[in-house]
């Protein structure tokens, strides 16, 4: 596997190219998502934002109510 920087490419390009695998980029060689596997994506997220939401209100309730007695 050669360098896209030692085939002449720009510096520039090797970044995006390392960024690109690490963080999301697809590879020809990739599977894509089963429907089960997409389903359980999107429930583990909503599931995962409400519970986030849930700790954020209870934490800035506790702080905004204790400033208060």
């Amino acid at each position: 596997m050669q360098s896209n920087l030692l085939a002449g490419g720009s510096l520039g390009d090797t970044f995006r190219d390392v960024l690109g695998g690490v963080f999301g980029g697809k590879s020809p060689t990739r599977r894509s998502d089963s429907m089960v596997e997409t389903m359980m994506k999107s429930a583990v997220r909503s599931i995962s934002s409400q519970v986030g939401r849930e700790i954020i209100r209870g934490v800035l309730g506790s702080i905004l109510k204790g400033g208060k007695r």
